[in-house]
Parts: C-alpha cells; sequence; structure tokens
C-alpha cells in the first residue's frame, strides 16, 4: 500500500503589516465618523451620508446594468469594505479578519493581501447586487474576510488531496462554517448579505492561483 505524499510546508517569511494596514483603514473610517460631528444629529447625517456615498448601492448598480451611467460605480465596489454602519458591526467584522488574516499574511506579502481581500469583497458584492433589490447600502468588510476564509481552505483542500491525508477534519470545519453563517443569520434577522459572504468565498477561490507562489500547506484549524 503506498504512503500518502510528504509535502513540506513553504517557509514563513511576511509579516503581519498588510493586515493591520486593512484593520486601520476600517477603524479610521469609524473613528472619523464616531468623533467628527459636534452633536447628535450631525453624527446620524454623516453616518447616513457616509454609508451612502461610499457604500455598495443595489440601485446605481441595477441602472448600470439596464444601460445607466457607470459614473462613480467603480470605487464603490472597494470603499463599501471599509464602512461599517457602527462599531458592533466594525468588532465583528475586524475580530474576523483578525482570526484569518494573519495566518495569510506568513504566505503572502501586503500587495497581495489587499488584492485578495478587493477581490472577495468585488465578487461579493457583484453576486449581492445580482441577487438583491435593496434600496439602501450595503457596507462592511464581511465578504471579504469570509472570502479569505475560503481562499485559506481551497488551499486546504488542494494539500490534501496531494498528501493523502484524511477528509473528516476538513469537511466538519466547513460544516461548522456553514452553521456559523445559518446562526449569524438567524440572530442578526436576516439583516446579513449571505449572498456576499458566498460572493465572497468565490473570489477567494478564484484568487488563489494567481496569488501565492509558496501557498499554505497544511491544516487550517478553526
Amino acid at each position: 500500500m503506498s504512503q500518502p505524499a510528504t509535502i513540506q510546508p513553504p517557509q514563513s517569511h511576511y509579516s503581519a503589516l498588510g493586515a493591520w494596514l486593512i484593520l486601520a483603514a476600517m477603524v479610521g473610517v469609524e473613528l472619523y465618523v464616531q468623533f467628527a460631528p459636534r452633536d447628535h444629529a450631525a453624527w446620524q447625517q454623516l453616518r447616513f451620508q457616509i454609508m451612502t456615498d461610499y457604500g455598495f448601492m443595489d440601485r446605481k448598480f441595477d441602472a448600470w446594468l439596464a444601460g445607466g451611467s457607470s459614473r462613480g460605480l467603480l470605487p464603490m465596489f472597494a470603499a463599501y469594505l471599509f464602512v461599517h454602519d457602527g462599531a458592533l458591526q466594525l468588532g465583528a467584522n475586524g475580530a474576523l479578519f483578525l482570526f484569518v488574516a494573519p495566518f495569510l499574511c506568513r504566505y503572502i506579502d501586503a500587495t497581495r493581501l489587499l488584492i485578495l481581500f478587493l477581490a472577495c469583497g468585488f465578487v461579493g458584492v457583484i453576486a449581492f447586487g445580482l441577487t438583491n433589490d435593496i434600496s439602501g447600502p450595503l457596507v462592511g468588510g464581511s465578504a471579504a474576510a469570509i472570502g479569505m476564509f475560503g481562499a485559506i481552505k481551497f488551499w486546504e483542500f488542494l494539500w490534501i488531496r496531494a498528501s493523502g491525508e484524511g477528509w473528516t477534519r476538513y469537511v466538519l470545519s466547513i460544516l461548522f462554517l456553514i452553521g456559523l453563517e445559518v446562526l449569524m443569520r438567524r440572530l442578526s434577522g436576516g439583516d446579513i448579505g449571505a449572498e456576499a459572504h458566498l460572493g465572497g468565498v468565490v473570489g477567494g477561490i478564484l484568487a488563489t492561483s494567481v496569488l501565492a507562489r509558496d501557498p499554505p500547506h497544511g491544516r487550517f484549524y478553526l
């Protein structure tokens, strides 16, 4: 009986600076919203203005699909990732991002990390725009963070297939992530862009083939 192939993991040689810069951009936007206004009315107006100016607006996307102008459309696909509707959403998305990003920083540099983050967010918001019809803005970096999970799990899939390792733990981890998504959707009353999250995962998988010269080998333990 043949033995499973032995695959040596690549050297970890990149820093987490890229992850901290992305997180700093998210936090910086929220701090500006929180502390720039001098009164509550101005604070509410500023948050609404930033969310509508930089969040993903489905009506603009639908208008473009119908043959309308694409002016100001492209920046919206990336800017929405750095805008949140409050400190609670930022805290949840920031924690999710910090859980996965440092692992990736060991294998891809800051530029590739940013490209992966934006690619996941871009595909995620396209998926959301094509499957939803909402009047308000979509904001938050969860599609990108969950898409980065998708990239890692895809690399793990390739490693297991090449090494001959067992699939039980991998399948259980996928079921756990799906269950977590369902739980988050229930707790939020459906106020979560599940389509954007799924699109983010697709974006992460598509980006893996071009982003890592030495992709992670081995298991990523949740």
